[in-house]
Order: structure tokens, then sequence, then C-alpha cells
């Protein structure tokens, strides 16, 4: 889908320069999924250490093979 935006030169310069990359298209893409990819990372991140687990319940024992 092509989509026509206004975004500070500057800042699209900055982008290119971070992700090595000639053309602009690819590199605001890599950024904007880097982004994602991190909001997506960051709500996962506060269940850490929330999760309970019944008494007896062996995790180690069904990681074996």
């Amino acid at each position: 889908m092509k989509t026509s935006i206004l975004i500070d030169s500057e800042l699209v310069k900055e982008v290119v320069k971070v992700y090595r990359t000639r053309a602009k298209n690819s590199a605001i893409e890599k950024a904007l999924r880097d982004q994602i990819a991190t909001k997506k990372r960051k709500s996962i991140i506060k269940h850490f250490g929330k999760v309970e687990f019944y008494d007896g319940y062996d995790y180690k024992s069904m990681r074996q093979r």
C-alpha cells in the first residue's frame, strides 16, 4: 500500500543512517517494525513473575525428552 506522509527530513536521514540503507522507505519500514516489536515485548514483560503454578507442578520434567 502506498501512503504519502510528511516526516521531518532530518529524522529520515538519521533513520537511514542508523539502518545503513540507501532506500528511505525500507529504513522507515524497518524502524516501524522495530518499534512495534519493542512495544509488544514491553506488553509481555509486565506478565513476568505473575504466573502461578499449582502445587506439585514440575515444569522441568516436561522439558526433558
